[in-house]
């Protein structure tokens, strides 16, 4: 399953991906879904791994939710800007260092 924003986008993975039967394209916001509730409706019982690569402008909340959503994640793996992952891996007492580096921490 992949969520997409972009309405520019959609026509071009509904092409690419169209001879994959098992990938469903929905175009919205990711901020916009509870995540409970689309693991449970789509991904009963199932391992759930998210891939995802995120606007500078969005990676913290995106983050944020992922990891606030006490859902049953076996991964994240994000591509984000080089500046937000310094931050996200920040030594404690840094400039880099802040809350979102500490939520990472608490969580993951």
């Amino acid at each position: 399953m992949a969520i997409e924003i972009d309405t520019r986008l959609i026509p071009v993975l509904d092409t690419t991906l169209a001879e994959y039967d098992n990938v469903t394209v929905i175009n919205g916001d990711v901020m916009d879904f509870d995540i409970n509730d689309l693991i449970n409706e789509h991904f009963e019982g199932m391992d759930v791994c998210v891939c995802a690569n995120l606007p500078y402008y969005i990676t913290t909340p995106i983050v944020m939710k992922l990891l606030e959503s006490s859902a049953r994640l076996k991964s994240i793996t994000i591509l984000i800007q080089k500046e937000v992952a310094d931050r996200l891996c920040a030594k404690a007492g840094s400039a880099e260092y802040g809350a979102i580096t500490a939520s990472v921490a608490y969580y993951a």
